[in-house]
């Protein structure tokens, strides 16, 4: 899986790939965890033995009868209980393929289990960054979830038909040829945002600007990542060695001519987990379209993907003005 992580990230965000060496990852399978870039701390609280399973594969094993027949597909850091493994780091936990496919029916290969972990494994790279840490500490855990967010999305009308508006406009600007296009798509999202944004304010005496943006750079980025992993299947190599042993692995096949329209959970916000994971992934595409360099420093500020775009567009229509003068 780390061979995949590290192809996909060298194309689509460089400075993702060094970091893939320092992030634990527990795999669990029945009542036996594994830990993948095992700290000290992490083997003295599991009193877990090395367990050599490969040369370039270093394993710590160690037995947890309370993992038994449950499902884990999450990456968690907890500020407070030092007991927990993620104390004070970033951790990402998952179940074998099988296990995941039993909670999550649409994960039917071994090539979707690993894109899906792969996404909560870039959200360990995300809060490996002081500022995203700190900006979860501070304003975001135990003060809003992503659910919670979403809840307005599922429940409130038109609350709905406004973010399915935005992304639409975001989906547009994706799809139209030219910058002059591209900015009146992104004039009528902005517009669109702040007025939904104004009259939720409004009805319920609460902001939300600060969790929406927080949710859209965290899980769009993360369903991006997952997006150019699934995206980047077409050109590995099969490992024979894997299609040997693992009946769950379809050897790419199903990725071999990457279509996005198939995967609509991944751009669509009325067919997506969440809203927010479409719309920060359509963000973040929307930048590479435009070739803003907005990823080597995006989570060590508090700057979310909208500022970025929005700022991008404000300078577009000041250099439009500017024009406008001097002729």
């Amino acid at each position: 899986m780390e061979s995949i992580y590290k192809n996909a990230a060298v194309k689509a965000w460089p400075q993702l790939a060094d970091s893939v060496d320092i992030v634990p990852l527990v795999y669990f399978k029945d009542d036996t965890g594994y830990i993948n870039h095992a700290t000290e701390r992490m083997v003295e609280l599991t009193g877990a033995t090395l367990f050599e399973c490969h040369k370039d594969l270093k394993l710590y094993k160690y037995i947890d009868p309370g993992f038994l027949g449950t499902f884990k597909l999450i990456t968690k850091l907890d500020f407070t209980d030092t007991c927990l493994l993620h104390y004070n780091l970033p951790v990402t936990y998952c179940n074998s393929p099988e296990n995941a496919h039993l909670s999550i029916p649409a994960i039917s290969s071994t090539e979707e289990w690993a894109a899906r972990v792969i996404h909560e494994y870039f959200h360990a790279y995300q809060l490996l960054h002081q500022g995203t840490r700190d900006i979860y500490r501070q304003q975001i855990a135990h003060k809003m979830t992503v659910d919670s967010l979403n809840a307005n999305y599922i429940v409130v009308d038109w609350f709905k038909q406004g973010i399915d508006k935005e992304n639409a406009l975001l989906l547009k600007a994706l799809e139209v040829p030219t910058r002059d296009s591209v900015i009146i798509c992104l004039q009528a999202f902005v517009q669109a945002r702040e007025q939904r944004r104004d009259v939720f304010e409004m009805t319920y005496h609460y902001n939300i600007d600060l969790y929406e943006d927080y949710f859209e750079k965290m899980e769009g980025t993360a369903r991006y990542m997952e997006f150019q992993v699934m995206k980047n299947y077409g050109n590995l190599v099969v490992s024979p060695t894997l299609a040997a042993v693992d009946t769950f692995f379809h050897a790419f096949k199903d990725f071999k001519r990457f279509n996005l329209e198939k995967f609509p959970w991944l751009y669509k916000t009325q067919r997506a987990y969440r809203y927010v994971y479409a719309t920060g992934m359509n963000q973040a595409r929307l930048l590479d379209k435009l070739q803003v360099p907005y990823k080597e420093d995006l989570f060590d500020t508090s700057i979310s993907l909208y500022a970025i775009l929005h700022q991008w567009l404000e300078q577009q229509e000041r250099k439009m003005k500017e024009n406008q003068g001097r002729n």
